[in-house]
């Protein structure tokens, strides 16, 4: 199989790469700079979203196109995450139409989809809401979630992986803040939300699985674990064999912080909307994804294992 790769750089492209690199595939990977590769299967197209002139003629041939390039860094401004998230989807798009590329497989996120309760986590049947909807980064993938009527007349398949945790290639991820965090410290304060959790590894497994079985314009949630932050800091503090004393932020520090964002940190990862997320229990399911792609997330301990063990260098 001839595969076209963006973002293969990223946490889930290079685990992308990995995966699929066998004699039984062949990888056009797309970067911003040219790479040399010791994987004979794989060849490096030097271009960006931007500039599909210089670089789509590669997608000639092509069996399946995974679009995995994103802006995800907290603190951008709309404008960043829409130049990148959404335009740069769209010529995507313009580029795999006009090369007559026969199957696509976008990836989104799940916050495109209002998240629920342990009880009744959100599925791909939720619109989004707040306070997703008021993210410049959850906004921008809403609108790349759209073009998917924009462009009806390709096969596309939309993969809206949970927050993803694996062997890190990039110390600047949302994985590694967490990390950062708590990881070799004595004390540690987690806020009062949570979130589902997946591995890497079952990411890449619900591509391929998407590749084969995903039907065109559908949309599939890949979660797995929906634990609170308390659970997940535990989980992690036990891997890594640390006695840490977890302390809850106080709703006061966190209005405080709110406050103070307003005026200070307007474009900072510390903003009013990401200080709400973190008290939001975000909790989906993938039972269609299980159903209809036949697959199953089974390697999120191991992924943590592995993540835990590359932020440690």
């Amino acid at each position: 199989m001839k595969i076209f790769i963006t973002g293969a750089t990223g946490l889930l492209g290079s685990s992308l790469l990995s995966h699929f690199s066998s004699p039984k595939h062949e990888i056009l990977a797309l970067s911003r700079k040219l790479k040399s590769s010791s994987e004979k299967t794989t060849t490096w197209v030097k271009g960006t979203l931007e500039s599909i002139n210089h670089w789509k003629n590669y997608l000639k041939s092509i069996d399946v196109a995974i679009h995995a390039a994103a802006l995800t860094e907290q603190g951008a401004s709309i404008n960043e995450y829409w130049k990148i998230n959404v335009e740069g989807t769209r010529n995507f798009l313009l580029a795999c139409r006009e090369m007559k590329v026969p199957k696509i497989i976008l990836i989104s996120t799940a916050n495109v989809f209002g998240y629920g309760s342990i009880e009744q986590p959100g599925t791909e049947l939720n619109p989004a809401k707040y306070p997703f909807t008021d993210s410049g980064y959850a906004q921008s993938k809403i609108s790349a979630h759209e073009l998917i009527l924009e462009f009806s007349d390709l096969f596309i398949v939309s993969i809206h992986p949970t927050f993803m945790i694996g062997e890190q290639t990039d110390k600047i991820t949302s994985s590694n803040q967490i990390f950062n965090s708590l990881l070799g410290k004595r004390i540690a304060f987690f806020p009062s939300g949570g979130k589902n959790f997946i591995g890497t590894t079952d990411v890449v497994h619900g591509i391929e699985k998407a590749i084969e079985h995903g039907k065109k314009g559908e949309s599939y949630l890949l979660s797995d674990q929906n634990l609170s932050y308390l659970e997940f800091f535990t989980m992690a503090s036990e891997i890594n064999r640390q006695n840490t004393r977890l302390i809850p932020i106080p709703i006061l520090v966190i209005r405080t912080l709110q406050w103070l964002s307003k005026t200070f940190f307007k474009h900072s990862k510390i903003n009013p909307i990401n200080l709400e997320i973190i008290q939001v229990k975000n909790f989906y399911s993938s039972s269609k994804a299980q159903k209809e792609l036949h697959w199953k997330p089974q390697y999120f301990f191991q992924d943590l294992q592995k993540a835990i063990q590359s932020f440690k260098g």
